[in-house]
């Protein structure tokens, strides 16, 4: 027997229909997309949070899953209002245009400029998107004019004249790290030098370049364009050191170094400045956000420091408030002067908002934390328990959801130690953790659990399993022996017995008299009619299980890349009825509900599985989520997925049948289908499958050899895709479109155009 799959919205009576859900740590706000596949890019991000604009009370932000609009009308208590979820890409950069009527969003893989409508702010939707010349490196606007910095190129778009909607790229001497814009004249900086460009027609010429001491990597400007400010980082390391320079740009062909004030500490790392009238705020790393005095450009000086919870990335501002990102910094980890000062548990990412009234004396405002990355996670009936074990942030937070498509935080643990398993009964919350303790909570007031008891597990490493029937507490971890706790008074939990089962154990179930032991090489079964005289039946089954669901008398058990079905029939001896192997994915939870199986497959998302026909299970539909799909529940609403950028809800509607005479052959190489119609007249679909995440580009070709059109570069995940390609200008003819994926030529297909 094997298990076989079926990919695309066309195979599928109904397919999953996602509400992908980003908690905020309040009622949740939502987005709502129909797919059965939806691939994502995040391949640079860290956490979801990457830049944030602000316009009068409204911040937007661009995020890990596209753009998010915040109301900040209350500085106390910001709220997340409205979201755009960018179905293939993530945000990086976001700028505003004066007025406002749109943002720029530059994409994750840094090709693709969005250009968004945000007339109405509850709805902002795409209204035009740009393949950028080369990839992007900076981000600004000017009026009515965006310009983003790309490899060597400046591209420039008009937003309010469509006659240069189409945008111009311009030839520039560098890599430009970041952009301000001055009429015709443009301001670059990079590689060691602030340049100033002056466009002209279909041209760019350097007027001007200055060495600025270090390296530049954020400029600003003053009100009246006639003063640049610069910040610099040495990239010599160790030794790290930053500047802050302004510089006379009135005359764009003569720039001159005014001021120049060195920044503090050897654990610098500048990242983004903004100015308010006589101050400069600069965003420093570590070093939190230094305020600056620059009333005499030819002396600048520091005045204050604002702090950060962890890294100070990105910094703006709007009348008498900062808005300040604290993120993990991407890429640092091996540079020694980039090292925290803060010991676990870390301190919440998001953006702090300050009161700078008093420039001298910043003052907190509020705070919006982001979702927690979710590696573990467990519910009840109205409550869910979710724990991260990145090192962060390891704590364990309780949400209420009571609400079907809502969940409410309402409170944070912060155990010793990271947690490793999670479960929930009645009124108990237990935790074990590599500290090799069992800590027992109530949470009868879930907005202020406290610790009961305490145990030793004696193992500090590995995800535990564990089960519940009150009085008693099974365990397994990673010993051959499962050991059963009394619990009847969880201030005194007490070691009852313990049984072996041969191998060492990984996860526990339970139903009616007996134990199931998921251990490193099968299935184990223990008799615990008598929980103190508990005796070893069987072991079953050839494969190791992490995880064991029982649900209608069967048991499906999870292992590292793929699951095992059994039968209880015969409760004594589980029969195993089907092996379900999947092994280009790696499963880090499952859920189970009626016929169907939920699989949490890290980078390659959500997979959902079909066992009422046990002579074949198929994969019918799938989800790529944000980040990393790590653990996974269900409820009446639809999934809940715990992901490496927080929480999402995913609605489903379960297809009823399935075409069985689909090939359900899971490809294990890149392929290129012929397009669909061939010959073909506006349209046709070209279809292709990925056996891993990549970065792929498509792209058509004439009959000639040269390149007419791209239709795909940015990075995906595995499965099966499509793209279609419309006829625009092109003349009748053959074509051909080429598959491009890790820097190689995968595939080559021949169309034929008619008109």
């Amino acid at each position: 027997m094997s298990c076989a799959a079926v990919s695309g919205g066309k195979r599928l009576t109904s397919l999953i229909s996602i509400m992908a859900m980003v908690a905020a740590f309040s009622i949740v706000t939502a987005h709502t997309v129909i797919a059965d596949h939806l691939p994502y890019d995040g391949s640079d991000l860290w956490n979801g949070m990457n830049r944030i604009v602000v316009d009068d009370t409204l911040g937007y932000a661009a995020m890990a899953y596209g753009v998010q609009v915040f109301d900040l009308k209350d500085p106390s208590n910001p709220r997340a209002v409205s979201q755009l979820f960018l179905e293939n890409e993530s945000a990086v950069d976001i700028a505003i245009l004066p007025g406002p009527k749109y943002v720029a969003v530059i994409t994750g893989d840094g090709r693709t400029l969005h250009l968004v409508n945000i007339v109405d702010p509850l709805s902002p939707v795409i209204s035009r998107s740009y393949l950028l010349p080369e990839r992007a490196f900076s981000l600004t606007t000017d009026r009515e004019v965006v310009a983003v910095g790309c490899s060597r190129k400046l591209f420039l778009i008009n937003v309010y004249n469509p006659t240069e909607l189409t945008g111009k790229s311009y030839d520039i001497p560098i890599d430009p790290l970041d952009i301000a814009i001055r009429g015709n004249i443009a301001f670059i900086v990079g590689y060691g030098y602030l340049y100033s460009i002056r466009i002209k027609q279909d041209t760019a010429i350097t007027l001007d370049s200055l060495a600025t001491g270090f390296y530049p990597v954020a400029l600003s400007k003053s009100p009246d364009d006639s003063l640049i400010y610069v910040a610099d980082l040495d990239p010599i390391w160790p030794g790290c050191q930053s500047a802050f320079t302004i510089v006379n740009g009135a005359d764009s062909s003569n720039l001159r170094i005014l001021g120049r004030y060195p920044l503090s500490g050897s654990a610098e790392h500048v990242s983004d400045v903004a100015v308010n009238g006589s101050y400069a705020f600069v965003s420093s790393g570590y070093a939190g956000t230094q305020v600056l005095d620059i009333s005499d450009p030819t002396s600048p000086d520091s005045i204050t420091t604002i702090p950060t919870n962890y890294f100070a990335n990105n910094i703006a501002l709007s009348q008498n408030l900062a808005l300040v990102i604290d993120r993990v910094p991407f890429g640092t980890a091996d540079l020694s002067c980039f090292t925290p000062s803060f010991d676990p548990p870390y301190p919440p990412l998001g953006f702090a908002i300050y009161d700078v009234t008093d420039p001298r004396s910043p003052t907190l405002a509020g705070r919006f934390d982001l979702p927690s990355r979710t590696d573990i996670m467990v519910r009840s009936e109205s409550t869910m328990v979710t724990a991260s074990q990145f090192d962060y942030d390891a704590s364990v937070r309780i949400f209420d959801v009571d609400r079907p498509g809502q969940l409410q935080l309402l409170s944070t643990l912060t155990p010793a130690g990271t947690t490793e398993g999670l479960l929930i009964q009645d009124s108990l919350l237990f935790i074990c953790n590599n500290n090799s303790n069992l800590d027992i909570y109530s949470i009868a007031d879930r907005t202020s659990p406290h610790l009961l008891g305490q145990l030793s597990t004696g193992q500090s490493t590995g995800r535990f399993g564990m089960a519940v029937r009150m009085p008693y507490l099974y365990l397994s971890a990673f010993s051959p022996s499962v050991r059963i706790m009394d619990i009847s008074n969880p201030a005194l939990p007490s070691e009852l017995a313990s049984c072996n089962v041969i191998n060492a154990g990984r996860s526990v179930a339970l139903s009616g008299d007996y134990l199931y032991v998921g251990t490193d090489s099968s299935l184990g079964v223990v008799d615990i009619s008598d929980p103190a005289l508990a005796q070893y039946v069987c072991n079953v089954g050839d494969s190791q299980y992490d995880q064991l669901v029982i649900s209608d008398n069967r048991l499906v058990a999870r292992g590292p890349h793929g699951f095992d079905l059994f039968s209880l029939a015969d409760p004594s001896a589980p029969q195993l009825v089907h092996h379900c192997a999947l092994p280009s994915l790696t499963l880090t939870d499952i859920c189970v509900r009626g016929d169907f199986v939920y699989l949490a497959c890290g980078d390659s998302g959500i997979r959902m599985a079909m066992i009422a026909n046990t002579d074949t299970i198929r994969i019918i539909g799938s989800f790529d989520t944000q980040g990393s799909a790590n653990s996974i529940t269900v409820d009446s609403s639809g999934l809940i997925v715990g992901d490496s950028y927080g929480i999402l809800y995913l609605n489903i509607d379960e297809p009823v049948s399935v075409d069985e005479s689909i090939d359900s052959r899971i490809p294990n190489s890149f392929s290129l289908f012929q397009n669909y119609p061939n010959p073909f007249n506006p349209l046709t679909t070209i279809e292709y499958y990925l056996p891993r995440r990549t970065h792929v580009e498509i792209a058509v070709y004439n009959i000639a050899g040269q390149r007419v059109k791209i239709l795909v570069s940015k990075i995906q995940a595995t499965g099966r895709h499509s793209v279609q390609l419309s006829i625009g200008a092109l003349a009748s003819g053959v074509y051909f479109y080429q598959l491009v994926a890790d820097g190689v030529t995968q595939g080559t297909k021949k169309m034929l155009l008619l008109k």
